[in-house]
C-alpha cells in the first residue's frame, strides 16, 4: 500500500490494529480480492481518515476499524471491484462523511456506519435517491445541533427518498427537528394527519383523485420476491400485512414509497372491517370514503384490508399485493 501525506493517520491506526485487522480478513474475507480490497482503502478509506482524525490516534483506530470492516463486507457483496461498484457508498465516503464528521467528531465510528449503512440501503431502492439522500445531509447536516439530531434528520430524509419503512419512526422524528430543519426536509412544519391524504405530498393540498392502484409489491419467491404462494393480506392493530403459508410481511406505502417488511410474528388479532371508510366489490368497484371508481384488474380478489388511509389487495392467482389510495388530484 503506497503511502499519501493525508493517509498517515490511516496507516498507523493499520499498523497499530494489524493483527486484529488480519484476523479479520482471514475470518470474512473469503472472495475477497486483496489488491483490490486494499486499493479501495488507499484511495478512499485512507484520506477520509486522515482528514478526519488529524493526530486524534484513537479516533483513527476506530474509524478505521470500523471502515475497514465495512469495506470488507461490501466487497462480498459485490459492491466493491465488481461489476457494479456503489457510487453511494463511494459518495459517502469521499463527499458526504468528510463535513460530517468534522463538524460532529465523537462517535465517528457510529456516525459513520450510520451514513455508510443508509447509503446503501437507499441504492438499492435507486441509485438517484441515495446520492440526493447523501446530497441532502451534506447540506444539510451541519446544521444540526447534535448527532442525535442529525441522525433524526437522516431518518426523515431517508424516508422522503422511498424507505417506506421508515414512515412510523421518521413522524416521530420529524416533530423533534427544529422548525427550518422541518421545513427543509419536507416543507412543512407539520405533517397531515388526515389518513386520507397519506398518498399526497406533505405539501400538496390540492383536491384528491379517485382511489387507484398506487404500488405493486411482493411478487414469485423464484423470481426474488417474497412470497412462494399467492398471499393473503389482512388488518391488525392498524398497520396492513400480507403473508402466505411460509412467511408474513408488513406493508408500507405512502407517498414517498411502497415497501414489504418480513416481520417475526404474524398478528394474531385481526381488526374489524372498516367497511365505512373502505370497500370492493366483487366486479372491482372499489371505495375509499366518499370517492368511487371501477378497477377491473382488481375484480374477483381473493382478500383486501384496509388501514389508516391505505388498501392492500391481492387476487387469486398473482404473487402481487395491490396498494390502492388517493394521490393528488392531476
Amino acid at each position: 500500500m503506497s503511502s499519501a501525506p493525508d493517509s498517515a493517520a490511516f496507516h498507523a491506526a493499520v499498523a497499530a490494529r494489524r493483527d486484529y485487522l488480519n484476523a479479520l480478513f482471514r475470518r470474512e474475507g473469503r472472495g475477497v480480492q486483496p489488491e483490490v480490497f486494499m486499493a479501495y482503502l488507499r484511495d478512499v478509506v485512507g484520506p477520509l481518515v486522515g482528514l478526519t482524525a488529524g493526530a486524534d490516534s484513537a479516533r483513527a483506530e476506530e474509524l478505521t476499524t470500523a471502515l475497514y470492516r465495512l469495506t470488507l463486507r461490501a466487497h462480498r457483496q459485490g459492491l466493491i471491484g465488481g461489476d457494479a461498484p456503489s457510487a453511494a457508498l463511494r459518495h459517502a465516503l469521499t463527499r458526504t462523511l468528510p463535513p460530517l464528521l468534522s463538524a460532529f467528531p465523537d462517535r465517528p465510528r457510529d456516525l459513520s456506519l450510520a451514513v455508510c449503512n443508509g447509503a446503501l440501503r437507499l441504492e438499492r431502492l435507486d441509485t438517484a435517491r441515495a446520492l440526493a439522500w447523501l446530497t441532502a445531509l451534506e447540506s444539510l447536516g451541519p446544521s444540526c445541533t447534535d448527532l442525535d439530531t442529525l441522525f433524526s434528520l437522516g431518518l426523515v430524509l431517508a424516508w422522503r427518498e422511498g424507505a417506506a419503512e421508515y414512515r412510523p419512526a421518521a413522524h416521530a422524528r420529524f416533530a423533534e427537528l427544529p422548525p427550518l430543519l422541518r421545513r427543509a426536509a419536507l416543507g412543512v412544519e407539520t405533517l397531515p394527519n388526515d389518513p386520507a391524504r397519506r398518498f399526497a405530498a406533505p405539501m400538496d393540498d390540492a383536491p384528491l383523485g379517485p382511489p387507484a392502484v398506487v404500488a405493486r409489491l411482493g411478487g414469485f419467491v423464484g423470481f426474488g420476491g417474497p412470497f412462494r404462494d399467492p398471499p393473503l393480506v389482512v388488518a391488525a392493530e392498524g398497520r396492513l400485512f400480507a403473508f402466505d403459508s411460509h412467511s408474513t410481511t408488513e406493508i408500507f406505502a405512502d407517498a414517498f414509497g411502497a415497501a414489504l417488511r418480513q416481520v417475526a410474528e404474524p398478528p394474531h388479532d385481526q381488526d374489524a372491517p372498516h367497511s365505512a371508510s373502505f370497500s370492493l366489490a366483487d366486479d372491482g368497484v372499489l371505495r375509499i370514503g366518499d370517492a368511487e371508481t371501477q378497477l377491473a384488474p382488481l375484480a374477483a380478489s381473493s382478500s383486501s384490508a384496509w388501514a389508516d388511509g391505505v388498501a392492500a389487495v391481492t387476487l387469486p392467482h398473482s404473487h402481487f399485493v395491490f396498494v390502492v389510495g388517493r394521490s393528488g388530484a392531476a
